[in-house]
């Protein structure tokens, strides 16, 4: 792994917050991608991995308006080599999660589709790589919140971008009510936005 690959990938593990709510896991916050997935961060790794000089601006601006995290996502699992192939293949951050299937026993699992409706390279990818995929884009993934009393359905799979949570009731097979602290870059429920520490009120449905 490249010196550059290698710090990015460092910064974003420095970078990562622990989320006290299940299922207990760390995100890395919207802000931290912004700030690392800038302009001369993304070149510097596409000249890394020998993209010619004539395609890297063009990869390098698509990257920035369509596909940051699941560039972050191939940094930090160290397959980052894959992301022109992704790329060609139509994926944008709009594709995830993908829904790979680690099944070790077949040699293609995952039958994970471009939007040409042609299988992936992903189906090709090493098991390692697809289960590590498949773990590590939830880091990225964290929900925003912007309005209070909304209702949201999230995967099981998803990392709450909270710091602190307190448990208000709780009752067996019910609605759990919590009192949750926010992270700063995932909520515009204060102004100035991000300056907030209250804390608001979440009810988990077991259903």
């Amino acid at each position: 792994m490249s010196t550059t690959i290698q710090s990015l990938r460092n910064e974003f593990i420095r970078r990562q917050q622990a989320s006290p709510s299940p299922p207990s896991s760390h995100f890395v916050p919207a802000d931290a991608i912004a700030a690392l997935i800038r302009f001369s961060s993304v070149k510097s790794v596409l000249e890394e991995l020998r993209v010619s000089g004539h395609d890297v601006d063009w990869y390098t601006q698509y990257i920035l308006t369509s596909a940051m995290k699941i560039f972050a996502i191939l940094v930090y699992i160290g397959e980052v080599n894959e992301i022109c192939r992704l790329l060609e293949e139509g994926f944008s951050d709009l594709s995830l999660p993908l829904c790979l299937n680690t099944d070790s026993t077949t040699s293609f699992p995952d039958g994970v589709q471009t939007v040409n409706g042609s299988v992936s390279t992903v189906s090709q990818w090493t098991l390692a790589a697809r289960r590590d995929f498949q773990q590590c884009q939830w880091m990225f993934l964290s929900p925003f919140f912007d309005t209070v009393g909304q209702h949201m359905e999230l995967d099981d799979h998803c990392v709450l971008p909270f710091i602190d949570e307190e448990v208000i009731r709780s009752e067996e097979g019910r609605t759990t009510i919590l009192a949750v602290k926010i992270h700063r870059a995932h909520q515009r429920l204060c102004k100035p936005y991000g300056v907030c520490t209250s804390s608001y009120p979440l009810h988990r449905s077991p259903f």
